[in-house]
């Protein structure tokens, strides 16, 4: 909420939405690793550009808590064994796409073309050596639609990406996970 309240006085707080506050609590929020790899300007690029994005009802709103809910997932992954790149990717869909068109009015086409946008504006914001590192193991199941990452070099023309422990499988090619 953003009262802050007790019972003699309420206090509002706007939001926070200056870049260079976002910049500065992210910086504070990355790892070493991360911040000294940009990850930090990774995220608020892929904010600015997000927030601009009309997603049925209008822009979609991604609040600090989101920023650092994505950070923080970031931070997780790497620490798990995943690359910056990968964690990037993932730590995005968990907190932004996975959410997209629930309760916004969206068309399922409108979400669909949201997500390939949003999926390549990611891959826009890495290195290709970096890009390179999202491909997945074999028989893996790709978190990337597969039409976008051929065109990215993420994963090869004749890439089934459907395994048969599909529930189980890590998407960007780490261990196996359980449930």
């Amino acid at each position: 909420s953003p009262a802050l309240r007790n019972r003699f006085t309420e206090v509002w707080v706007d939001a926070v939405t200056h870049p260079e506050d976002l910049r500065s609590i992210l910086a504070a929020q990355l790892t070493p690793e991360l911040n000294s790899g940009g990850y930090g300007e990774r995220v608020l690029a892929f904010w600015q550009w997000f927030t601009k994005q009309d997603v049925g009802a209008g822009k979609k709103t991604v609040s600090l808590r989101d920023l650092v809910s994505w950070v923080s997932f970031m931070k997780a992954a790497v620490a798990s064994g995943l690359t910056p790149p990968q964690a990037l990717i993932h730590g995005a869909a968990m907190v932004l796409l996975d959410g997209l068109g629930i309760g916004d009015g969206a068309s399922v086409a409108r979400v669909r073309e949201l997500r390939e946008l949003a999926f390549k504006q990611l891959l826009s914001l890495l290195p290709p050596e970096a890009v390179a590192q999202l491909r997945p193991k074999e028989g893996a199941i790709d978190i990337l639609p597969v039409s976008l990452a051929s065109e990215a070099g993420a994963v090869p023309q004749n890439n089934n990406s459907v395994g048969t422990d599909a529930m189980h499988d890590d998407p960007v090619g780490g261990e196996k996970f359980g449930v």
